[in-house]
């Protein structure tokens, strides 16, 4: 095929269920010869006619650029996706469009996109200047760009999010105005000026962040502070200054961590492409984070720091008095249980506070990945992943799951086990990855065995809610904790299916919680024992 140079735009849309003409084996050679103008969708012809406004010949379009049923041609235009949108000049997005057949152009009221500017009287108030008794006031409206862009139609979709995220520039086409996105600035019609993003929290108003932005020293550490202040309720006083001043690739990390819960929740016609919809992110940020050591990338993770980022979890969601548990595992096998993308969730994951650890000293973390093999499809580092799993060092403890139906603050809770009896303290902070699809065989309470077959276990990783004041007054420090489930007939195998948190205010005694790791009966686990460095060697895979 002749190679073609020149700038071109780049098409974010929104497939949709309707059929349409598109790149096949058997449309090829009708692609070739020219295609009407008029046997295209609204939204292809609507972007056409942007793209020769802006004086650009060229177009890239997912559904007539990639052959749809070439598995090969998939494989490979889907590798070079970080290399498409971000050599592009510009991603025009069909931001409002539920389908392709809708177009960009909407009807429009222009008093829609006027400020919210008004004049306030500020007699009285303490503090003012009493000779200016009005003054000139603009109401914010702090959802404004995520009612309008981020939860948006085209934005919910998986492949979306690299597309914007990659592309230097978006233009906008939302339901009552255009906005611009670039990796410095926002913009929109009713904010022409500069569009300010601001988030509560804690009460107070901070700068939001800005998804598309990927500079780690400004908006890395913007979310590293957010993410602090979340946990401590808003209390900037509770936060050691070290924490939230880190080395730049932490900060780097703060980005990928927001990227991978803002992609979690983000809809795939294909489950199957969990990890391929990400990869052109993953790649751009292996370049920042690693120095573009591919190696480094383990299914939606980093090898560095990555005993913190095992520990995403899956908030349960409570309705009308109900817990609700949307998350299951696919059907087909996609990627190892210890990372995020095992799990589908319309919730999206979340992280806590302990992803950073190689910055902590070691008493806060209580295991080590000591090994990590991941297999793909093909050669691609960030492709398809055939097997994999982690070898990880640290104590294991026995336990009983149970199903807390008489409980209206928790669905499940655990408790130790030794010797086959249930003892200590119940455990209610439980956040299971998919219930649904790994447990059923959790018993009632008074069945004594929790899991049908008593193959489930604890493995406490981590201290989170570190900070200097939690530990001069005491303040709550919680043991973060994979939980586990043996895998039949292979010694020393393990799936992971949730994670636990244990306070100080929940246990016998603020001595309970630290005992966890040296709690006896070690040498009879199902793993092997080391007496020396007293750590059992575990491996989680599927």
């Amino acid at each position: 095929m002749e190679r073609i140079e020149g700038r071109y735009v780049t098409l974010s849309h929104c497939w949709g269920k309707i059929e349409f003409l598109h790149l096949a084996t058997t449309t090829l050679p009708r692609f070739e010869e020219g295609v009407e103008l008029e046997a295209l969708l609204k939204t292809f012809r609507h972007a056409f006619d942007i793209s020769c406004r802006l004086g650009i010949r060229y177009i890239w379009i997912d559904s007539l650029c990639i052959l749809q049923d070439s598995e090969d041609d998939w494989l490979y235009q889907s590798a070079q996706m970080d290399q498409i949108y971000n050599n592009s000049l510009c991603n025009i997005s069909a931001t409002a469009a539920e389908n392709s057949t809708e177009g960009l152009y909407a009807d429009r009221h222009e008093f829609q996109t006027w400020t919210d500017d008004i004049d306030l009287k500020t007699d009285g108030i303490p503090g003012r200047d009493d000779s200016r008794s009005i003054q000139k006031c603009t109401i914010l409206d702090l959802a404004f760009w995520e009612r309008i862009v981020d939860n948006a139609a085209v934005n919910r979709r998986g492949w979306v999010l690299q597309e914007r995220l990659i592309a230097p520039r978006v233009l906008h086409f939302c339901h009552n105005q255009i906005a611009w996105e670039c990796w410095e600035k926002e913009f929109a019609e009713s904010r022409p000026d500069n569009l300010t993003l601001h988030q509560l929290i804690g009460g107070s108003v901070m700068d939001g962040n800005r998804l598309k932005s990927m500079i780690p020293t400004f908006n890395g550490r913007l979310l590293r502070e957010e993410r602090l202040r979340k946990s401590m309720h808003g209390k900037p006083w509770e936060i050691d200054e070290h924490l939230i001043n880190a080395m730049p690739s932490i900060y780097c990390f703060e980005i990928w961590k927001r990227i991978v819960e803002v992609y979690s929740k983000a809809l795939l016609t294909k489950p199957s492409d969990k990890l391929i919809a990400l990869a052109g992110i993953a790649k751009l940020m292996s370049r920042r984070i690693m120095n573009g050591n591919d190696e480094n990338y383990v299914a939606g993770m980093w090898r560095t720091h990555i005993e913190g980022q095992l520990l995403w979890r899956v908030d349960p969601v409570v309705r009308r008095g109900s817990f609700i548990f949307h998350s299951e595992r696919p059907a087909d096998y996609r990627a190892p249980t210890f990372s995020w993308a095992a799990v589908d969730t319309n919730e999206g994951i979340k992280y806590g506070d302990a992803t950073d650890y190689g910055l902590s000293p070691d008493k806060y973390k209580f295991i080590a990945v000591d090994r990590v093999k991941i297999e793909q499809k093909t050669r691609d580092s960030f492709g398809v992943i055939v097997s994999g799993y982690i070898v990880v060092k640290g104590v294991l403890k026995k336990i009983a799951i149970f199903d807390s139906k008489r409980d209206c603050y928790t669905r499940y809770h655990w408790q130790l086990k030794k010797d086959g009896q249930i003892l200590g303290e119940t455990y209610k902070m439980i956040y299971l990855d998919a219930p649904k699809s790994d447990c059923p065989g959790i018993l009632d309470y008074g069945s004594g065995n929790g899991f049908v077959d008593g193959r489930a276990y604890c493995l406490p990783v981590a201290l989170d809610r570190v900070t200097s004041r939690s530990e001069l007054d005491g303040s709550p420090q919680e043991l973060v904790c994979l939980l586990l489930q043996s895998v039949k007939g292979e010694h020393g195998t393990f799936r992971r299916i949730g994670l636990t948190k244990i306070s100080r205010y929940h246990s016998r005694s603020q001595e309970e919680v630290f005992e966890l790791s040296k709690f006896g009966e070690e040498a009879n686990m199902p793993c092997p024992w080391d007496p020396i460095a007293k750590k059992h060697t575990i491996r989680i895979i599927c």
